[in-house]
């Protein structure tokens, strides 16, 4: 398995925290966000990682430096494709393997491992597991519904509708199958996966919710949420 973690944004809802820094590179209690996510793959098989880039990316591809590993490799992108853009941009390093997706701008304890092994189990049709969370901010995420064996039925992305709390943690397992199976020019031009691809894949997304600590750590408030939470985690 193949991972791709998404760290190009601007991170603009982080405000000043931003502005001399990307957002992947900021810190919850003396580790970076990126670092975290690294961490937490060491703790599954996979065989390449790779991290695309774009805002302040001579400072990532610094950060990176630090580290040892002959298998993470960087996607600098001149221009933000979007997570669409990005994966789909990168089909031929993907193909031959599943794909996990990871948004870089979260925070959580949850086992990655728990994912992949859903995925694992997924049933017959489904060719990508997402990962979903209870959210209390329902409109500022993407709301799904699901049927009995936890298929995707509907999804709603940021709609100002009273349909219930599991959000999309925008954390993927991709099947390699999908790069075979989806050649709709209209995917590979896409650009925001979750608004543009998601509802063309009704029935075909299996769903992992999570009880585990999960947040969203694109603005100030909720990052500080995280760094609180990491205190009392490690206390």
């Amino acid at each position: 398995m193949n991972v791709l973690i998404l760290a190009a944004g601007y991170g603009k809802r982080l405000g000043k925290l931003t502005i001399h820094k990307p957002k992947c590179l900021i810190e919850i209690n003396k580790l970076t966000i990126l670092d975290i996510w690294i961490k937490k793959i060491e703790n599954i098989k996979i065989d390449k990682i790779y991290i695309n880039t774009h805002y302040l990316h001579t400072q990532v591809e610094q950060h990176l430096k630090n580290y040892n590993y002959s298998n993470i490799f960087q996607l600098y992108e001149k221009n933000l494709l979007g997570t669409s853009g990005t994966i789909f941009k990168n089909k031929n390093f993907f193909k031959d393997d599943d794909l996990l997706v990871i948004h870089c701008d979260n925070y959580t304890n949850f086992d990655l491992n728990k994912l992949i092994n859903a995925h694992k189990n997924r049933p017959d049709g489904c060719l990508i597991t997402m990962l979903t969370f209870e959210t209390n901010k329902p409109k500022e995420s993407g709301i799904v519904q699901k049927n009995n064996k936890n298929i995707l039925t509907n999804y709603f992305e940021k709609k100002n509708l009273n349909i219930g709390k599991e959000a999309n943690a925008a954390i993927y397992v991709i099947s390699k199958e999908i790069f075979n199976n989806f050649n709709n020019i209209e995917i590979y031009k896409s650009y925001n996966f979750a608004e543009e691809v998601i509802p063309k894949l009704i029935g075909k997304i299996y769903i992992y919710k999570t009880d585990e600590f999960f947040i969203d750590i694109g603005d100030e408030k909720s990052l500080n949420i995280a760094r609180k939470w990491d205190l009392q985690k490690n206390a």
